[in-house]
């Protein structure tokens, strides 16, 4: 498939404004203060990072294994890494709000025999632990921010836009959560969207032909869900292993401050963490790229932190939780497709 014009041409303007904006941001930068703190730099907190990316991407393939497991599927752990981890990069690169990497997962699942009920069902809840959940910690973040600030300020129109904006995000993700474990819910959302789906059917001949067939889709989406949410044993710990790629993901940006030395308090460091969370929701440029390191720069600074040395923190952080992957994925992504038939899932009984 041929990438159009005009899509290549705004991926390489968005990559010049990322690059540009970290152009900046180290021209802002007093060099020698730079290169004091590099001098300085611990290499044991650093592996202590990269060690906490390792955990949290670990856990983001044995989420994935769990809920394979729950469906009645077994892959081999290199096979779960490898799907878990290119979708992730998926969502790095092309940043659609998880959909890229939703659709990746169908992809690399379908090649390996998953029925497309399960591969649905799997990645909806895979993507809710390992991206929607990322909505309440940036919630969070922005009640510990406002708690941060002074209470006589008022606020001002950034500030009330990016609080709806997020208000509007955490609805979604409650909407989200109940039509992973409500079957009665499902079933109403898709009553309704049924109803304007009649509604456009009459005005589209097309779309009167495909329905049977949407409602076919949907039983087995529906089937698939129930299935696995009653093995609560494998949602369990899907559920812990997520908790532990937040709090290792958390852990990696802290280990980063503590590799320059720098001390930084619990509500300034979840304030810079929620920010590089929304900035890779919503920001058009692959990776984050210049966009989230500045942004990330910028909270810590204005918070009291030393620039020189949160601008080092920041890249060492994007450096080993974003990069680093990004090239092993990539290594992966092109070797799972040089394989013509790759090793199919084993069905189990549950």
């Amino acid at each position: 498939m041929i990438t159009p014009p005009y899509k290549r041409k705004r991926f390489w303007l968005s990559i010049i404004l990322g690059l540009a904006v970290m152009g900046f941001m180290l021209h802002k930068a007093n060099f020698k203060i730079v290169y004091e703190n590099l001098r300085n730099i611990s290499i044991v907190w650093i592996f202590l990072s990269f060690l906490c990316a390792v955990i949290s991407y670990t856990s983001i393939a044995a989420i994935l294994n769990s809920l394979l497991l729950a469906s009645g599927y077994q892959l081999k752990p290199r096979d779960v890494l490898s799907i878990s981890l290119i979708s992730t990069v998926a969502n790095y690169v092309i940043n659609l709000v998880g959909i890229s990497g939703l659709a990746v997962k169908i992809y690399l699942m379908s090649r390996r025999k998953v029925l497309p009920s399960h591969t649905l069902a799997i990645s909806i809840i895979h993507g809710f632990f390992t991206n929607t959940i990322a909505i309440f910690f940036i919630f969070v973040g922005l009640i510990v921010f406002y708690g941060h600030c002074s209470m006589e300020s008022k606020p001002n129109k950034v500030e009330l836009t990016v609080t709806s904006f997020m208000a509007l995000l955490f609805g979604a993700f409650i909407w989200l959560a109940i039509f992973i474990v409500n079957d009665s819910f499902r079933q109403k959302n898709w009553l309704w969207f049924t109803k304007i789906y009649d509604h456009l059917s009459k005005k589209i001949k097309y779309l009167s032909h495909k329905k049977a067939e949407l409602e076919i889709a949907f039983n087995n989406f529906n089937t698939s869900m129930n299935f696995i949410v009653k093995n609560m044993k494998q949602l369990i710990y899907a559920s812990i292993y997520a908790l532990i790629d937040w709090l290792f993901m958390f852990g990696c940006l802290k280990t980063s401050f503590m590799a320059v030395h720098c001390p930084v308090n619990f509500k300034v460091l979840i304030m810079g963490f929620c920010v590089s969370l929304f900035i890779s929701i919503i920001s058009i440029v692959p990776g984050g790229l210049g966009i989230m390191e500045g942004s990330m720069v910028s909270v810590f600074y204005l918070l009291g932190l030393e620039y020189e040395q949160s601008l080092i923190a920041v890249i060492i952080y994007r450096l080993i939780y974003y990069l680093i992957p990004i090239i092993i994925g990539l290594i992966m992504f092109l070797k799972d497709f040089s394989l013509e038939h790759p090793e199919e899932v084993k069905y189990l009984r549950v």
